[in-house]
């Protein structure tokens, strides 16, 4: 049986020696190339620093000019040329103080010497006229970071200038133009709804513009003649504004409109009690058609009222006409009534006699005598009936005639006496033979 041994393989040590001298030899080698790069990769990032700073520049540059300028066209001769921005000086030096605080807080450096104006018109107007110019330029100092770009520009230390220019404000020359004079006429100013009207200008002056306001919220406008409508009633103002180059001027009239008059109303009213003793006190309840707006009461002793639905007490024992009188916008109506008050009257009691009680048809003469009580007060309506039973019979008569009878038989005579206090019947009975 063969026996089988193991061996670890050995790396020759030569085999190392060399492998650690080629890494040592790439770090330095990448030393040495950091160290050639690095410099380079500096003056690119500061060249391009530097040229953000000069693009910079030359925008606050071009600011400070274009600001200069729309200055000096307001403000032409407000400029003190090589002379610094101060608090005394900034009212007459104001284009100097507008250059160069634009330009301040930039890279750029603009001292007063750099800033220069230039009017079309020689020296600048102090009262421009219309289509002069003025022109601003400033020029602005700038160095340079790296020398790189100092090669392209001459040195690091370089210069650029802005001219800005702007038309000088002029004030235009006034044109005398008279203001004008509002005038118009309105027909018809009064009216029913729907009103039309018509306005007829008579204003004076060249040039006008109108503005016409009917005062219901609507306007219009040119010179017209104009026609309006108004569908409501009111007062309403017409108003014409007038304007030109001279001026503006305002004149108003007024349009009274009115609702059409309604139909006018026809009185009725309604009383209770009609009558009764006095002091008698009536309640009042109008009833009149046509939308009265207003009623006038004269209850003829001397008293008024305008209320709708009055109550009055009558005191004297009288007939009173009432009068109500009823008023709308279309006119008025009267009606009369009579209201009639009442002494206080006791309640009849009838009481009579007959005589004879008995008596022969056609020959006895049957004597009736009133002795009612209740019925002397005056006023009261007092009234006596009387029944004989034979179908006759007579009213109003305290007394009456002596009756006779045609035909045999048992009769009933009857006397009812009324007033205003109640009613009362009696009776007695009679015989008539052959």
């Amino acid at each position: 049986m063969k026996s089988i041994s193991w061996r670890r393989a050995v790396r020759p040590p030569s085999a190392t020696r060399v492998t650690g001298r080629r890494a040592s030899r790439s770090q330095g080698q990448a030393i040495v190339e950091l160290a050639l790069i690095l410099p380079i990769f500096l003056i690119l990032v500061a060249s391009a620093l530097d040229l953000g700073r000069l693009f910079y520049s030359q925008i606050s540059v071009n600011d400070a000019a274009r600001e200069a300028a729309l200055e000096a066209s307001q403000n032409p001769t407000s400029f003190i040329p090589n002379t610094a921005c101060t608090a005394a000086n900034k009212e007459s030096n104001r284009v100097m103080c507008r250059a160069t605080n634009e330009s301040r807080g930039s890279f750029v450096t603009v001292a007063p010497a750099d800033v220069a104006v230039a009017c079309s018109t020689s020296p600048c107007p102090a009262t421009p006229a219309l289509g002069q110019t003025v022109s601003v330029t400033v020029t602005g100092h700038f160095r340079l970071i790296t020398p790189l770009l100092a090669v392209f520009f001459g040195g690091q230390n370089t210069t650029f200038s802005s001219t800005a220019s702007a038309q000088l404000l002029a004030t235009p020359v006034a044109v005398s133009v008279p203001g004008p004079v509002a005038a118009f006429d309105v027909t018809p100013d009064s009216g029913l709804t729907p009103l039309l009207v018509t306005v007829t200008d008579h204003s004076t002056g060249t040039g006008l513009a109108y503005g016409w306001a009917w005062g219901d919220g609507t306007t219009t406008t040119g010179v017209g003649p104009h026609t309006h409508t108004y569908a409501a009633s009111g007062v309403f103002t017409i108003t014409l504004t007038v304007s030109n180059l001279g001026g503006t001027n305002v004149t108003t009239k007024t349009v009274t409109v009115s609702d059409p008059a309604p139909a006018p109303p026809v009185a009725l009213f309604n009383y209770n009690p009609q009558s009764g003793p006095a002091p008698l006190a009536v309640a009042f309840n109008d009833a009149s058609t046509g939308t009265p707006t207003s009623w006038a009461w004269d209850f003829d002793d001397g008293t008024v009222a305008t209320t709708q639905n009055p109550s009055h007490t009558f005191v004297a024992v009288r007939a009173y006409n009432v009068r109500l009188t009823v008023t709308n916008a279309g006119g008025n109506s009267t009606i009369t009534h009579v209201v009639q008050a009442n002494v206080v009257c006791p309640t009849p009691i009838s009481i009579f006699t007959v005589s004879p009680m008995t008596g022969r048809k056609n020959v006895t003469q049957f004597d009736t005598t009133n002795a009612s009580t209740g019925m002397s007060t005056a006023g009261c309506n007092n009234i006596w009936s009387w029944n004989f039973g034979d179908g006759t019979g007579i009213s109003s008569s305290q007394s009456p005639a002596n009756h006779i009878y045609k035909f045999r038989g048992d009769y009933t005579i009857e006397l009812t006496a009324s007033n205003l206090g109640g009613t009362s019947t009696s009776s007695r009975t009679v015989t008539v033979t052959n």
